[in-house]
């Protein structure tokens, strides 16, 4: 599945890059080879502000404005003064530009498209896609990791009920190996301070996904009017929740976590709509981070993790079994586990989050509804009486609870209106109001 992607895809930048070389081979001489087929793979041409700048790939997938003095440096650095000074590639031409810039392909756009290539048509210009391979690959074979038990202990202390282990390992499966697949479920992990899940993040999540596919951010970060470097992700961390009690909030994340498609206002850089793929989890010390309504297909809450004997031991078996193991072939290891269960899952095992007793108790259930009838029971004792629509809105069953509008729309339902009075403006029972 995904190897025959990733080979098409290779392929394909390897023709247009030979392309690209072939085109100027006076430059791409036997000694410069190397040199220039790296020169057309790292640096590109961008359209910015009405000018085609130069620009380049940070380590963690961000984009890097350069000058042609920056790469010249950076060429030296790499393949060393004499080699740079003596190529072709920095010499200029009568129009006093490098040789080089021949050799930049020119992009029109950016995107985040998994497992395509790293350059891709669409309209007959050329798109970036920012989405890197992880590195892990289903063909290689770890000789020296054959016992999976630190992994499995890790995620046996994270999640001691064991279908909720086997759904989240699930759940990382898909979101590893088929980043092209935008799961809709969001895990909501609550744990006490120290339990392991900052550990998991950055030195299993991140890795296995691709450094440049890993976004790590705050709720305020995430939901950000400009927030659209961190759509060009497969996972993103949300870290803490202390707004995400606010129903607004709760909203806005809710747009984000769900949404197909988003708009991306890149600084400098024409504005375009962009499919997504990522997929998120919140991360949070509190018992009830976010506002969940009742109903809610999106969240998966499992049992909150604790330590399960004291914080010294779980940062000793972090740090003394499970990074050792996970630096020697550990990683490799748990990616062919994922890529194994990935493969025999069926494609619609993600379709709704799966119900849980952690999920219930901190749902908000919609009271409204009896609100309403409770308000309803109570004008109807009391029929043949003038009240302040003040005095109404303190009554136990709509003080806090529901609004004025809603208030007074029931009030005209139950053929109640009001009239002046000596005392000021009444409400009171008229068989005929409102009809």
């Amino acid at each position: 599945m995904d190897k025959n992607k990733l080979k098409s895809a290779a392929e394909f930048m390897i023709e247009r890059t030979q392309s690209k070389l072939d085109d100027y081979s006076h430059i791409n001489s036997e000694n410069t080879s190397q040199m220039a087929r790296f020169l057309c793979e790292t640096y590109f041409h961008m359209p910015s502000n009405g000018r085609a700048l130069i620009f380049k790939e940070g380590n963690f997938g961000q984009m890097i404005e350069v000058s042609w003095q920056v790469i010249e440096q950076e060429f030296q650095m790499l393949y060393g003064r004499e080699r740079t000074f003596n190529s072709k590639l920095f010499s200029r031409d009568d129009k006093g530009d490098f040789a080089a810039k021949h050799l930049l392909f020119h992009i029109a756009n950016q995107e985040y498209r998994p497992l395509a290539p790293h350059l891709f048509e669409t309209g007959g210009a050329l798109v970036l896609n920012r989405w890197k391979p992880s590195g892990f690959r289903s063909d290689v074979h770890t000789n020296t990791i054959k016992d999976l038990s630190p992994w499995e202990e890790l995620l046996e202390r994270l999640f001691p009920i064991p279908e909720q282990r086997q759904y989240f390992e699930e759940w990382l499966a898909v979101t590893v190996i088929r980043p092209d697949i935008q799961i809709p479920v969001c895990p909501l992990i609550r744990s006490d301070q120290g339990t392991g899940k900052d550990f998991f993040a950055n030195e299993v999540l991140g890795p296995l996904v691709g450094k440049a596919n890993y976004k790590n951010g705050s709720l305020e970060q995430i939901t950000a009017t400009h927030a659209d470097e961190i759509r060009f992700s497969t996972v993103i961390v949300i870290n803490e929740m202390y707004k995400g009690k606010s129903k607004t909030t709760a909203n806005r994340l809710k747009e984000i976590l769900t949404g197909r498609t988003a708009q991306i206002n890149p600084k400098g850089l024409p504005a375009f709509r962009m499919e997504v793929f990522s997929n998120f989890i919140i991360f949070s010390n509190s018992d009830d981070p976010v506002f969940i309504e009742e109903g809610d297909r999106r969240y998966w809450v499992p049992q909150r993790m604790v330590h399960p004997f004291n914080v010294d031991e779980t940062n000793g078996f972090l740090q003394k079994t499970l990074l050792p193991w996970l630096k020697t072939d550990g990683l490799q290891a748990i990616w062919q586990r994922l890529y194994d269960i990935a493969n025999r899952l069926p494609e619609n095992h993600f379709a709704r989050a799966p119900d849980t007793e952690e999920k219930e108790e901190i749902t908000h259930v919609n009271m409204k509804p009896t609100w309403k009838e409770e308000l309803q029971a109570d004008l109807e004792q009391a029929r043949g009486y003038w009240y302040s629509l003040d005095e109404i809105k303190d009554w136990r069953c709509a003080k806090n609870k529901l609004s004025q509008p809603e208030i007074v729309a029931i009030l005209r339902q139950e053929g109640w209106d009001w009239r002046r009075k000596p005392e000021g403006r009444r409400w009171g029972y008229l068989p005929k109001a409102g009809k």
